[in-house]
């Protein structure tokens, strides 16, 4: 699969010319090696839809874990409280890092197809999980969770329309 075509800001010259060198697969999603060719800075970036759509999991998680443990609780104290507020606190400094690195390494551009890169891996993932993931890296961090959310809405109309023709038709 090829790098990312997309050049970024260099935070450590301020060049707006980094270029993707090298895609690699770390076991929950793509990540680019881009590197500066003006000062040979190296940094390796998540694909912005899987960053989103991480993001879109921690706050529905813990908004559900949230209601439960919390607001659903009629004895809820302290300790409780705090609990949930720990466990948002781990999601963010487990996604947000992410983001905020794919925010400072802004996208500035495209390569020209001219110099554009070679095939680092192969083009058929060889498992379920990378070709999800590679779904997934084609959108954008704002409008992946849009997609997801979507996804569920019609997983649940198509689960109710089930529901609704076997109690109400059958």
């Amino acid at each position: 699969m090829k790098p990312s075509p997309l050049t970024r800001r260099c935070t450590s010259c301020g060049d707006e010319h980094m270029v993707a060198v090298k895609r690699r697969w770390t076991g929950f999603g793509y990540e680019d090696d881009y590197e500066c060719p003006s000062c040979h800075y190296k940094v390796a970036l998540s694909q912005p839809g899987l960053v989103g759509l991480q993001i879109l999991v921690w706050i529905l998680g813990s908004s559900i874990f949230s209601w439960f443990w919390v607001i659903g609780n009629r004895f809820a104290d302290f300790f409780d409280y705090g609990f949930v507020v720990f466990i948002w606190l781990i999601g963010a400094f487990s996604c947000l890092p992410e983001a905020w690195q794919l925010r400072s390494h802004r996208a500035t551009g495209f390569i020209p197809t001219a110099t554009s890169l070679d095939e680092t891996d192969t083009t058929n993932p060889s498992d379920i999980s990378q070709a999800t993931s590679r779904v997934f890296s084609r959108f954008g961090a704002l409008l992946m969770p849009v997609i997801a959310i979507l996804a569920i809405i019609g997983i649940l109309a198509i689960a109710a329309l089930i529901g609704y023709v076997k109690d109400y038709v059958l």
